[in-house]
C-alpha cells in the first residue's frame, strides 16, 4: 500500500488509540480494520522497513530511534504479559507528537557550511581535525539518525560530521616568496631535474616527465598555466 508520511502517522494514531483505549493485545487484528500494512504498522509500510537499517525513512525512528528496543513503549508493550494499555498510551503520546510536529514543520535551516569551505574540528571526536575542505553536504535524515537539531552532515576526509563539531577555519595569510626561492639543477642516473627550495626547504622538483610538488602545510605552489618550466610557478608561504 502506498502511503504518504501524513497518512502513515494518522493511521498509526488510530490503531494505537484503539489499543490504548481497549487494552487489546492483537495489533494485527486492530490494524486490519484500517488496511493491510507491513508488520501491521502503517509507519513500516511507509518506510518499507521493519528490520534494522531498513527503518531509516520511518518518522518514528528518526525522532526516537528503533521502536522495538526493550526500553521503548512498543518494546515494553510487546513484551508485557499483563495489561498493555499503559505502554500503548505511552506510544500513542509519541505518535501524537509526531502528528503535531509534521503538521507544523519548522523550516529547514540552510547548511552551516558549503562544499569547499575549510573547517576545523572543535568538539567531540572532531577535535583533532586540522583545516580541511568540506567535500559533501548530506541530509542527515537520509542516513537514518536525524534528531531534529542537526539536519545536515558534512563530509570531511572519510568522515561525516554534524555541524556542531565544526567551525570555519581562520583565514590564512600567504606571502609570495617566488623571488626568494633557489633553483638548482640536479643530475640523477635516470635524468636531470630542476629543484626549487626556499630557505633550504625543498618545495618542488620539475623533470622532463613529471612535476613533484611539496605537500607540506607551509608552502603552496600555484601553476600560472604558462607551462611546466619552473619559471611558470608561483610559490607562497604561510605567514
Amino acid at each position: 500500500m502506498e502511503l504518504t508520511r501524513k497518512q502513515a502517522i494518522d493511521l498509526s494514531v488510530k490503531i494505537w488509540e484503539e489499543l490504548a483505549d481497549t487494552g487489546a493485545s492483537n495489533k494485527y487484528e486492530v490494524a486490519a480494520k484500517y488496511g493491510s500494512f507491513r508488520f501491521a504498522c502503517p509507519l513500516c509500510e511507509f518506510a518499507g522497513g521493519g528490520w534494522g537499517a531498513d527503518c531509516r525513512s520511518c518518522p518514528y525512528q528518526q525522532e526516537y530511534g528503533f521502536c522495538d528496543e526493550d526500553c521503548k513503549p512498543y518494546g515494553l508493550w510487546a513484551g508485557c504479559g499483563g495489561d498493555k494499555s499503559e505502554h500503548a498510551k505511552a506510544l500513542l503520546a509519541q505518535l501524537l507528537y509526531l502528528r503535531h510536529k509534521y503538521s507544523n514543520p519548522k523550516p529547514t535551516p540552510a547548511p552551516k557550511f558549503k562544499v569547499g569551505d575549510i573547517v576545523v574540528g572543535v568538539r567531540s571526536y572532531a577535535t583533532g581535525l586540522a583545516s580541511s575542505p568540506v567535500s559533501e553536504v548530506i541530509s542527515a535524515a537520509t542516513l537514518g539518525w536525524y534528531n531534529g537539531e542537526e539536519p545536515y552532515l558534512y563530509r570531511v576526509g572519510n568522515t561525516n560530521y554534524p555541524g556542531y563539531m565544526l567551525e570555519l577555519a581562520p583565514e590564512e595569510e600567504w606571502v609570495d616568496v617566488t623571488g626568494e626561492c633557489d633553483v638548482i639543477l640536479i643530475h640523477y642516473p635516470s635524468g636531470s631535474y630542476v629543484s626549487l627550495s626556499h630557505n633550504d626547504k625543498w618545495i618542488m622538483q620539475v623533470g622532463a616527465d613529471r612535476v613533484r610538488t611539496y605537500s607540506g602545510p607551509d608552502y603552496k605552489v600555484e601553476d600560472t598555466g604558462a607551462g611546466h618550466d619552473i619559471r611558470y610557478f608561483n610559490v607562497k608561504k604561510r605567514v
